[in-house]
C-alpha cells in the first residue's frame, strides 16, 4: 500500500481495518489482518505498508474495490521481479491489448478478446498460436 499517512505511534492494523471498512466498503475484522508493517521507502516519501490478510478471498475483495478510492492511496500486489519482467516482455510485444497480474498469475488479452495465462518460461508466440487454434 502506497501513500498511507504516517503518524507517530500509529496503530496500522486498526487504521487499515477502518480504511477498508469505510472507504472500500469491504467488511473485515482485525483478526483478518495477519501482519502489517511499514518497509523502507524513498527518502522524502511516506514509507510503503505491507499487509498480509488471512485468506485469498479477503485479498481479492479488497483488491477489487481499490478503484473506488478517491484519494492518493494505492494498493498493489506484491509481484516478483521475474513476473514484472514477464509482464514487461508481454507489453513490449505489442500483441496484447492488456496485460495484468491477478491472484499470483500473469494474464494478457489479445485484440480478439481471448485471455491467456502466462508462465515465466512460456514461449509467447507458441502459447498464442496454441490459444488461437483452440479458439477456432
Amino acid at each position: 500500500m502506497l501513500n498511507f499517512p504516517e503518524k507517530r505511534g500509529e496503530n496500522l492494523k486498526k487504521a487499515f481495518v477502518e480504511l477498508v471498512n469505510s472507504d472500500l466498503n469491504v467488511n473485515i475484522e482485525p483478526s483478518d489482518v495477519l501482519a502489517i508493517h511499514r518497509i523502507p521507502g524513498k527518502e522524502g516519501y511516506q514509507k510503503p505498508v505491507i499487509v498480509k490478510v488471512r485468506n485469498t478471498d479477503t485479498k481479492i475483495r479488497i483488491m477489487r474495490q481499490k478503484r473506488s478510492l478517491k484519494n492518493e492511496l494505492k494498493f498493489h500486489d506484491d509481484i516478483t521481479q521475474r513476473n514484472i519482467g514477464l509482464m514487461a516482455r508481454l507489453k513490449n510485444t505489442e500483441k496484447f491489448e492488456n496485460v495484468w497480474f491477478y491472484n499470483c498469475n500473469v494474464y494478457a488479452k489479445t485484440e480478439t478478446s481471448s485471455r491467456i495465462r502466462f508462465d515465466l518460461f512460456d514461449n509467447v508466440d507458441e502459447k498464442m498460436k496454441k490459444k488461437l487454434k483452440e479458439g477456432t
